[in-house]
């Protein structure tokens, strides 16, 4: 094995143990991308990934990565479509250039070839090419649907969205991952491949255990591997309290807000140990949005509370059988 992260690592760690069986579907719709027709009796089993494809149509024979291998792009999706848009709720979502981008310093990073990325509708052998168009009436690839064609002629990615088409890198990427030993030669077929499930969510608390920026992403890039679609992000809580007149000392018990504000007068919230600035939410964001995810950031009130009546004690609820961490809605400066 070449240059593989922790975070891929572990990503083969567990496509080793865990595994499901593709899910043919009836094709229900007409795209340009089609696969080839093979004998069965010869034809390559579908690829082992998470999740597992839901059609594949094997063909004979293998395309090989190399050092000549370049990511295209079609430069009539370069950029997006407007059809981008409504498939997720962070301003400005990733284009195919920046998929293509990931995709880029992805594959450097598995296998230590750092393939050239251009913008071109001509693509030979050798390349993997980009591009949407796919059928947007076809039930079954919806939004983040793709067509992927694995062939003589090099490999085809064809995705209604440019989410989709990030998702068809994902599979891609985890092809190569086991097929290291094998010179990184994947088995040519057609694959139609969509999620069953719009929302894929993955929650991460962040309040309670401090996690530096750098980890933060290598997470993304995990999660984004098995093609979760959303992060949310816990970013304020305290352990769990007894009620004050069980806890005389819980305005010293340990909190975590993350967020730092620029504004002095909110400052003093954020925690010690760790907390992110405007500027590191800002990166934060941008690089899972080029992994293909949205974020809902989360501050968890009235309860769990801690980081905030720890220092305005008046603001919990007034009773002895109330928790330290209860914000008294009631309260007219809360």
């Amino acid at each position: 094995m070449k240059r593989v992260s922790i975070v891929l690592l572990a990503a083969i760690v567990a496509a080793s143990m865990v595994g499901t069986v593709a899910n043919p579907l009836p094709d229900g719709g007409h795209v340009s991308l089609q696969p080839s027709k093979t004998s069965s009796s010869c034809a390559n089993p579908t690829p082992f990934v998470i999740p597992s494809l839901q059609e594949w149509k094997g063909s004979k024979g293998e395309w090989q990565l190399s050092k000549a291998t370049r990511i295209v792009i079609d430069p009539a999706y370069a950029r997006g479509i407007p059809a981008d848009t409504k498939n997720t709720f962070m301003a400005n979502p990733a284009n195919l250039q920046q998929y293509a981008a990931s995709f880029q310093l992805d594959i450097k990073q598995v296998t230590g070839l750092d393939l050239q990325v251009v913008v071109s509708n001509k693509y030979s052998k050798n390349d993997i090419f980009l591009t949407l168009g796919a059928d947007a009436k076809d039930p079954r690839l919806d939004n983040e649907g793709y067509l992927l064609d694995i062939g003589n002629r090099g490999i085809a990615i064809q995705a209604v969205t440019s989410r989709g088409a990030f998702w068809a890198t994902r599979t891609l990427l985890q092809m190569l991952i086991l097929a290291d030993e094998n010179d990184y030669a994947l088995p040519q077929g057609f694959a139609r491949d969509f999620p069953n499930y719009g929302e894929r969510k993955f929650m991460q608390d962040i309040a309670r255990k401090p996690i530096p920026l750098s980890d933060l992403k290598e997470y993304a890039t995990l999660t984004s591997f098995y093609k979760f679609n959303t992060l949310h992000v816990h970013l304020n809580d305290n352990p769990g309290m007894r009620v004050k007149e069980l806890t005389p000392d819980w305005a010293s018990l340990y909190s975590g807000f993350r967020l730092k504000s620029d504004n002095p007068a909110f400052a003093k919230y954020a925690s010690n140990d760790t907390a992110y600035t405007k500027q590191d939410m800002r990166i934060y964001q941008d690089f899972i949005k080029a992994r293909g995810m949205d974020m809902i950031p989360e501050i968890d009130t009235p309860a769990h509370s801690l980081c905030f009546t720890k220092f305005h004690p008046e603001w919990s609820i007034q009773n002895a059988t109330a928790r330290g961490d209860w914000l008294d809605l009631g309260n007219q400066e809360v």
